[in-house]
């Protein structure tokens, strides 16, 4: 990733690999093998070095944090968002509101950070490396930090789309929702530029125009 500095993805013909940085500390790193469908494990690899083996593309998903919603709703994989530990009233989403007023997303509450007692089989609980992972999950999920805004950049916050683009392989769709992003904010930034631009020519001509006095420039009414 060119932009987000905590979290890198590596390529092999059968599987990726998923390495997380803690933004804190910067040393401590989360090691994720993703798993395709058909494409055996070389004999060799090691899975129990790893925190977590998960299959891919996801099915179904949980999350502990409202900002990580937007990345997974762009990429268009709604049907697979099945629970959230907070509640209806913190989502901003309409179409997450419909969702959890038929019942086909999940919502928590403020004081239990888990959903029922029922077992939803999510796949990953997408969260906060902060959640009390004790209490968050009634599944058999793999839990795994999603900290964008652990990012010092706007660009690396929103990199994180390509984060959760390897979970469904759809980075090619998430390649070009950010070079569109990219593009917005390289267009509001030259406009900025100039705007100051100008905005410093225009102070340059008052302040080298002749100054006036009040007789000069006002009628005064009687």
């Amino acid at each position: 990733m060119s932009h987000a500095k905590f979290f890198s993805v590596f390529y092999n013909s059968t599987f990726k690999e998923l390495h997380i940085t803690d933004g804190d500390a910067g040393s401590k790193t989360g090691r994720y093998l993703l798993q395709m469908p058909d494409h055996p494990l070389p004999a060799e690899l090691d899975v129990s070095s790893y925190d977590a083996v998960i299959d891919i593309p996801l099915t179904s998903v949980a999350f502990t944090q409202t900002s990580s919603l937007p990345f997974f709703e762009l990429l268009g994989v709604r049907s697979t968002m099945h629970k959230i530990t907070l509640p209806a009233s913190s989502l901003s989403s309409p179409c997450l509101h419909e969702m959890a007023e038929d019942g086909s997303f999940h919502v928590g509450d403020w004081s239990e950070h888990t959903i029922d007692e029922t077992d939803f089989n999510v796949d990953v609980t997408f969260g906060s490396k902060y959640s009390d992972q004790t209490n968050l999950m009634d599944d058999d999920s793999a839990f795994l930090p999603f900290d964008e805004w652990n990012e010092p950049s706007i660009l690396g916050q929103e990199e994180y789309l390509k984060l959760a683009s390897i979970f469904y392989n759809e980075e090619e769709a998430a390649n070009e929702i950010f070079g569109q992003i990219e593009a917005r904010l390289d267009c509001v930034g030259h406009n900025t530029e100039e705007y100051l631009k100008f905005h410093d020519e225009i102070t340059e001509k008052v302040r080298a125009s002749p100054s006036h006095t009040c007789s000069d420039t006002c009628v005064v009414l009687s």
